[in-house]
């Protein structure tokens, strides 16, 4: 049995692409202008938008000679704008854990500045860290809770506040988990090593919606010194990606948070 992925097929990818960039930019342009913005040549960029204007999925004014999304795209998103977004985004979560060798939990951020936890997947690991589905956590504790309050803009007089009011089984001192915050301002995601749970890592990343609300977490579990730091710093980049991917399809975002500076 193999696990090698199949290979995309270059005119799906670059239709996607396509639909990607006209749902974005909102406006009706040219061919030359669509190929110029997306890096693709301009008989190729004309053939897909012909097509998808043959599906209706664009739609092409031929007095201006422009195109931009069509109604077909309507028929085909709005099944999912009644789907629950943690649903949606299992599948593509369960890959990257599998792909990573971890397990990543999903947090839903409450109203009540508390996080909680929707599920958690698996990979194929003979041992692992689990949490009970439904647990509820202060939005400020952990590596989620410090991407949380890196994301709000908290100030470091109101997050001492917080921090005195948290519960942790090995309590970092605040001004680690302040320089902590500060760093997740920087690079877009945050660790903790044994303070919310005694023999328990967490690395963590955190997805916003169109208006910079924080509404999905995402953080790996890992028992105490089953991964190298370097190895911890790569699963966190790749939960970043993973939170930019969410923001962008499902909370419809234009460009990276801020804080996704790299």
């Amino acid at each position: 049995m193999t696990t090698d992925k199949p290979k995309p097929v270059p005119a799906i990818r670059n239709a996607a692409i396509i639909l990607r960039y006209l749902a974005h930019s909102g406006e009706a342009e040219g061919v030359t202008a669509i190929a110029r913005a997306t890096g693709l040549s301009v008989s190729s960029t004309f053939t897909i938008l012909r097509t998808l204007s043959g599906e209706e999925l664009v739609s092409f004014d031929p007095e201006t000679k422009t195109y931009r999304i069509g109604m077909g795209m309507i028929g085909l998103v709005s099944p999912l704008l009644a789907a629950d977004p943690f649903d949606i985004v299992r599948p593509t979560v369960a890959e990257i854990a599998d792909e990573l060798g971890v397990m990543i939990a999903i947090w839903q951020v409450a109203e009540d500045e508390h996080f909680i936890l929707r599920y958690s997947v698996v990979s194929r690991l003979p041992l692992f860290v689990s949490m009970r589905e439904g647990a509820r956590v202060p939005a400020y504790v952990g590596a989620v809770g410090r991407c949380y309050a890196a994301t709000t803009g908290i100030t470091e007089i109101a997050a001492r506040k917080k921090f005195a009011g948290i519960r942790w089984q090995n309590p970092p001192t605040f001004d680690d988990y302040w320089r902590d915050v500060l760093t997740c301002r920087e690079t877009g995601f945050a660790f903790d090593y044994g303070n919310l749970f005694t023999g328990a890592n967490f690395a963590a990343a955190l997805a916003c919606d169109l208006g910079g609300r924080p509404r999905i977490g995402l953080s790996s579990i890992s028992l105490s010194g089953q991964f190298t730091q370097d190895r911890m710093a790569d699963i966190a980049r790749r939960l970043k990606r993973l939170a930019g991917r969410i923001e962008a399809n499902v909370f419809g975002t234009t460009t990276p948070s801020d804080r996704r500076v790299s």
